[in-house]
């Protein structure tokens, strides 16, 4: 089936040989009416940054040992640089920097930058929240208590403020939480809010 999001991949690795780093990038961006012109939505932008922190840490690393390596290190710091990627596209200066209109050619003005930079945070607090609820789930599924999957989510999902979100509970969302079972995250989703603390504390430190 179709990839449905954003992932970095490693292609080749220097572990045991002597060829250059090869990774890459799969992404599913809107298309564009013209194949030569690609209209990026700021969710995808993000999620391109997001990726290219993955592939930095993979490239940049210079780790003796495969296990402290880019994107095999530990489950508590892998998401680390790419959170702090993620928040690049959140920047006033970066956001104008790699905006420009389609005719005009002319960076976003500083008003819109203001209003999207404003509007990330309306959902902010209910996406924590939210994150909070998918990393218990996780952690209880591979628990040695079988729970079905509709019953441990309506369980967790009814200590959230998620009343506009209760039809969640009739769409089986389990079902395509394809971090339970992709062999990497498993009980460790709860690695992705965890790093964005680490990356926000970098990002306090260099901005």
């Amino acid at each position: 089936g179709k990839y449905k999001h954003f992932a970095f991949s490693e292609l080749v690795s220097t572990f045991g040989c002597c060829e250059k780093k090869l990774g890459m990038i799969i992404g599913n961006f809107t298309p564009g009416k013209d194949k030569n012109i690609v209209l990026l939505k700021l969710d995808e932008l993000t999620s391109l940054f997001h990726e290219f922190g993955h592939a930095l840490h993979f490239f940049l690393s210079e780790a003796k040992l495969f296990g402290q390596s880019g994107t095999h290190v530990v489950a508590d710091f892998v998401e680390v640089p790419s959170r702090v990627f993620e928040q690049w596209p959140k920047d006033k200066e970066i956001l104008k920097f790699l905006s420009d209109h389609i005719i005009e050619h002319t960076p976003l003005s500083d008003e819109i930058v203001g209003k999207i930079i404003a509007s990330q945070g309306v959902t902010r607090a209910m996406s924590a929240q939210r994150q909070i609820m998918l990393s218990d789930i996780a952690l209880e599924m591979f628990d040695d208590i079988f729970i079905p999957f509709d019953a441990l989510y309506g369980k967790h999902s009814k200590d959230l403020s998620l009343s506009n979100f209760r039809d969640e509970n009739e769409s089986r969302k389990l079902c395509s939480f394809g971090h339970l079972v992709n062999g990497l995250y498993g009980p460790k989703y709860y690695s992705y809010l965890w790093a964005e603390v680490f990356a926000l504390g970098i990002l306090a430190k260099i901005k």
